[in-house]
């Protein structure tokens, strides 16, 4: 083998420089052309390299006033503008804006940002990535060029965190190449938007709404792959109950990180095959005036679970699928709901389930169980339940006269299905009743198991006692598979 005699021995080479051009745009593709800039001074040979590259990143948080952590704001627009005055005319692959302004600056920063942006569509962007950061209660309108650039294949519209901030939709579209389409903090009134939005984006493969308020009653896209929404924006005194009505035969990828008061109305997700819905019953964060499930009325109640319900059968050609806590509360709230239902997850075969893994959820837990017959691998993230005991010391309860087992056997009580289930891992372990019992029984109607994982929950070294009494209990449960492996951590 041919071998050099003192490889990299001339320490004056310049190995950078000697790489072609199109090499050293792709590394600087990954930096801010702010510093992109800074590379002229290099050497003749780096002087106008950056002139060309095909990525261009703009982050205004680079450019801060010394005396403060505020953006320099009017440094950042001249900055944006020389760069884009000085680079040559060749395309731009990738543009990526993030503009944060201020409500009383001298100038008007929405018009700095459209020209930026015609100047990108001139020059054929392919990707458009802009997060501008609006005030409450601006509109914004972009430039109409924007919407029928034939060149786009992505584009990401983040306007802020600001729900009364309005973005004024272009009376026409026409996106024949764009494939990818992310909404953030973007509200939009005219109902007929989204109507006129995917008829004017043929090929479009992924769709994420965050934080928006949007008309989603009407999403009919052929080529769709993957969805996702999060956190659409709630408003409690809107009376109007929301619809998504999603029709995507092709649909690949669903994300709903919604509330459990919309209406779900998905049609032909016949290649479905991920699933992650975490439903809430309001926001996320809890505090002393939030809506909880356990404040709501009977008849809010059924409406939550005929919700998620109508929403699971949807999903029902899924093979991984991704549950959150509350929406297991819900459905298990609603028995009736439960038994009326056919078995729907023939093609699952991973299932996990954030749960509180108290005896409320274990109804919809038996369900899923008995409606998923091929499941191999089940996963379970479990959260803290305050109302119950929690620590394995009290575990000597679920042998006591106490405790009263015909109750847990009738509230998880699994049908001898699990013929497939190989693999389970449970995050969380903190000792509680429960997820003995639960382990038990499920031990006890799994055929074929092979594996349980525990990534157990300590918090100081004298959790080490429980620790160890509940892995010498566990290990004393009868098993329907003889070869279980448990792996503790």
């Amino acid at each position: 083998m041919e071998t050099r005699s003192s490889p990299f021995s001339n320490n004056e080479e310049d190995r950078i420089s000697n790489l072609p051009d199109t090499l050293i745009h792709q590394i600087l593709s990954f930096i801010d052309m702010n510093y992109a800039v800074q590379t002229s001074v290099l050497s003749r040979r780096w002087r106008y390299l950056w002139t060309s590259i095909p990525t261009l990143n703009f982050d205004s948080n680079l450019l801060q006033l010394p005396e403060t952590r505020y953006t320099n704001v009017e440094a950042f627009i001249d900055f944006v503008d020389r760069v884009l005055m000085l680079r040559d005319s060749s395309d731009i692959q990738r543009f990526n804006l993030h503009f944060f302004g201020t409500e009383d600056a001298d100038y008007d920063s929405t018009s700095r940002v459209n020209t930026w942006i015609l100047a990108a569509v001139r020059r054929n962007v392919q990707e458009l990535l802009l997060r501008v950061s609006l005030w409450e209660y601006q509109t914004f309108q972009f430039p109409p060029s924007l919407f029928t650039c034939k060149s786009l294949t992505k584009l990401e519209l983040s306007l802020g965190d600001m729900s009364e901030s309005e973005f004024i939709p272009p009376k026409s579209m026409d996106l024949p190449m764009l494939k990818s389409l992310e909404l953030c903090g973007v509200s939009i009134y005219d109902e007929k938007f989204t109507d006129m939005l995917f008829s004017s984006c043929p090929v479009l493969e992924s769709l994420i709404i965050k934080d928006c308020r949007l008309n989603l009653n009407n999403i009919s896209t052929l080529k769709l792959k993957h969805f996702k929404l999060e956190y659409e924006y709630y408003d409690s005194e809107d009376s109007v109950v929301k619809t998504l009505k999603l029709y995507a035969p092709n649909l690949t990828s669903f994300i709903c990180k919604s509330y459990m008061s919309h209406d779900y109305a998905l049609e032909n997700l016949s290649s479905l095959v991920t699933a992650d819905i975490h439903l809430m019953v309001e926001d996320e964060e809890e505090d002393e005036t939030s809506v909880t499930y356990s404040t709501l009325s009977v008849e809010v109640k059924q409406l939550y679970a005929q919700n998620i319900m109508k929403l699971l059968r949807a999903l029902h050609t899924v093979k991984d699928l991704t549950l959150s806590p509350s929406l297991l509360e819900v459905v298990s709230g609603a028995p009736n709901l439960l038994d009326s239902q056919p078995p729907q997850f023939c093609n699952l075969r991973c299932l996990m389930l954030g749960t509180f893994l108290s005896r409320d959820c274990f109804p919809a837990i038996t369900y899923l169980f008995r409606i998923s017959p091929n499941m191999e691998s089940l996963y379970l993230i479990i959260k803290k339940c305050s109302d119950e005991p929690q620590m394995y010391p009290f575990y000597d309860e679920i042998n006591s006269k106490s405790a009263n087992i015909d109750d847990w056997e009738a509230g998880l009580l699994l049908p001898c299905m699990l013929y497939h289930l190989e693999f389970v891992k449970i995050i969380g372990v903190q000792g509680c009743i429960n997820e003995l019992k639960f382990l038990e029984i499920l031990l006890k109607n799994a055929m074929v198991l092979k594996t349980v994982v525990l990534y157990l929950k300590c918090e100081c070294p004298g959790d080490m006692k429980w620790i160890m009494n509940f892995s010498e209990k566990l290990l004393t449960f009868p098993r329907a598979s003889s070869n279980v492996a448990f792996m503790f951590f």
